[in-house]
């Protein structure tokens, strides 16, 4: 039984990683009072495609969503691997290179979304048309939270998971900055209130599954998730929404730009023409998923890198606001999940008292930090590898591959070795160990707590 007084929580954003932490917070059974503010009229999910790994599917049974998830999602048979096949050479079929050594599970965004917001109590408010403009966390009053409209709010706990351009990272930063005990430090925390460019730039759009099969019905893309590859670009689709779907994303690497600011708008409607002409001569399976692309969005893919903390007093960060990754391993909204599920697990413990939620916040920082970093780097090689430009390709021209003069040898490693060191993660290791972790860290952190008040009496 919870003896603690009610928490007020406060989650500034309904996307996937928002949502998912009201979820987490309602199944511990704890005595929170959650709101939730979306800055939208409704909850939505900007993009089209989700897949999860078995990781990530193992912490959807343990927040209860398993059953609701498998009427969503989509059943891609007995072998549902991605297929690997380089396709940058015009006059030639696509050179099988293998397949990935797990399949995951896809759903729709949308529906993903809407399964989550099932799961959320009745008694749990929620707030549309809320845009956080800053908060003011001067313990130990209430954080104050003001947003755009003019209005006001009053929490415990703040949790950021409002995206690349959060309000809440900008806040934080902003404040660290001001307290930093040099400019060295001070511009350093300056650094971490903007996202940066990952260099990459997406199309992506849904294809209805009838209507391709009909134009081209022997095409592998109707049944199997794929992955076309070639010298910095790619093309990745996937069934979605029970296979009424085709998930399609196109990914055109701009080498040397990480790091750095994108000129223009992050996120536009695509021109069919300047798509196309990216791939003009790559082989005709690859034209034919380009073809069927209509209403695609262009997007300028983001990160929020290396981040120095997650959590700063009773305030912390979630999902993209703390470690926007790019989307070559799939896992940016799984990682949000994770984050969800441990740091709800962390708040419900009998240790987190009103006195003590910073305790909780640093643990949540300590164990999802390194671990979303990781996952953020192996997100970007595997791009890397899709690319040709791993260590062990980057040495090939484009002319060198469009003529074909990669070694198959070398090709069959990329997928077998390569790329499956850097997904593995995802089916050897489970959350359930972090959050043992996390526990156990909260508890030490809790016990030296309690040491030192009673010091203090004494």
């Amino acid at each position: 039984m919870d003896t603690r007084d009610k928490f007020s929580v406060a989650i500034v954003g309904g996307g996937i990683g928002g949502l998912a932490l009201a979820v987490a917070l309602a199944k511990t059974g704890a005595a929170f009072q959650v709101d939730i503010y979306e800055s939208t009229v409704s909850f939505g999910e900007i993009g089209a495609g989700i897949g999860l790994w078995p990781r990530v599917w193992d912490t959807m049974k343990i927040l209860g969503l398993e059953e609701d998830l498998k009427s969503s999602s989509t059943n891609l048979g007995e072998d549902g691997r991605m297929i690997y096949h380089k396709c940058d050479q015009a006059d030639s079929e696509p050179v099988f290179c293998g397949q990935a050594k797990q399949s995951m599970k896809t759903f729709h965004r949308a529906e993903f979304l809407k399964i989550l917001e099932k799961h959320i109590p009745l008694k749990f408010r929620t707030h549309f048309s809320k845009r956080l403009v800053s908060y003011d966390d001067s313990a130990p009053s209430p954080i104050t939270l003001y947003f755009t409209d003019g209005t006001t709010a009053e929490c415990d706990i703040l949790i950021g998971a409002d995206g690349l351009r959060s309000a809440v990272r900008r806040t934080l930063f902003t404040g660290l900055a001001t307290k930093a005990l040099d400019q060295s430090q001070a511009a350093a925390y300056q650094r971490c209130v903007e996202a940066t460019w990952s260099g990459v730039v997406t199309y992506r759009a849904l294809v209805p599954a009838e209507a391709f099969k009909a134009e081209y019905p022997d095409h592998p893309a109707v049944l199997s998730p794929i992955c076309y590859f070639g010298k910095g670009k790619a093309v990745i689709s996937y069934p979605v929404s029970q296979g009424r779907m085709i998930n399609t994303v196109v990914l055109v690497y701009k080498q040397g730009q990480r790091g750095t600011t994108y000129e223009g708008p992050w996120v536009t409607q695509a021109d069919e023409g300047e798509i196309a002409a990216q791939f003009a001569e790559w082989n005709p399976q690859v034209l034919g998923l380009i073809k069927v692309m209509k209403g695609s969005f262009k997007w300028a893919v983001h990160e929020v890198r290396e981040l120095p903390t997650f959590a700063s007093g009773r305030v912390a960060l979630l999902g993209d606001a703390a470690h926007a990754m790019t989307p070559h391993l799939a896992s940016g909204a799984g990682q949000a999940v994770e984050d969800g599920l441990i740091l709800a697990s962390l708040l419900a413990q009998q240790e987190t008292q009103k006195d003590t939620i910073q305790y909780a916040l640093e643990v949540y920082s300590e164990v999802r930090r390194p671990f979303t970093k990781h996952i953020q780097d192996l997100s970007f090689q595997l791009g890397e590898i899709v690319w040709l430009e791993s260590p062990r390709m980057r040495h090939y021209t484009a002319d060198d591959s469009a003529a074909g003069k990669i070694p198959q040898s070398e090709l069959d490693a990329l997928v077998a070795d390569d790329s499956t060191n850097l997904q593995k993660w995802a089916w050897t290791t489970t959350s359930a160990e972090d959050g043992e972790l996390a526990i156990q860290k909260i508890k030490a952190k809790a016990s030296g707590h309690a040491s030192t008040a009673a010091m203090h009496v004494r």
